[in-house]
């Protein structure tokens, strides 16, 4: 019983922070600093619908010359990545209902709806997160599932 209401707190922690890297505006804590501690601004927020898109998958561009893969692109690769594999991990310790049919398509869907909404607040949709965060959230879910035979075992 503990077990699981200590992996339901660091799920919600997790989530808050997941919550406040990918959807909310760039600027927006500078924006709330600046007025609280100055009384203005002193900076912009980004406006709405105003992020890029990027439907083309780096390793396309790679592979055609059109890019070359350097050290920020694999950074931001690798760190996609690893932002969703927490996802992956907790859900099957928080919640029944996920199990190896359902969570592919939790997998997917869940990076869709976060790109989906990235333009709306002013950041970019990018296919490459859609499927490094895919891949994490699976990545997690297996590491989850070993974790939950061996403790089964034990």
């Amino acid at each position: 019983m503990w077990g699981t209401e200590i992996m339901r707190l660091l799920f919600v922690c997790y989530l808050t922070g997941l919550i406040n890297l990918v959807l909310v505006p760039n600027n927006l804590w500078t924006y709330i600093w600046f007025y609280l501690r100055n009384g203005y601004s002193g900076c912009e927020i980004a406006p709405l619908f105003s992020g890029g898109f990027n439907l083309v998958p780096t390793f396309l561009k790679y592979h055609t010359g059109e890019f070359t893969i350097g050290r920020w692109v694999r950074t931001m690769l690798v760190g996609n990545l690893v932002m969703f594999v927490p996802m992956g991990f907790f859900l099957p310790f928080v919640s029944k209902k996920i199990n190896p049919r359902n969570i592919f398509a939790f997998g997917i869907l869940t990076p869709i709806v976060v790109e989906v909404l990235q333009p709306i607040i002013g950041r970019s949709f990018d296919i490459d997160d859609v499927i490094m965060n895919f891949v994490g959230i699976i990545v997690g879910y297996f590491i989850a599932v070993g974790v939950k035979a061996l403790i089964k075992k034990a």
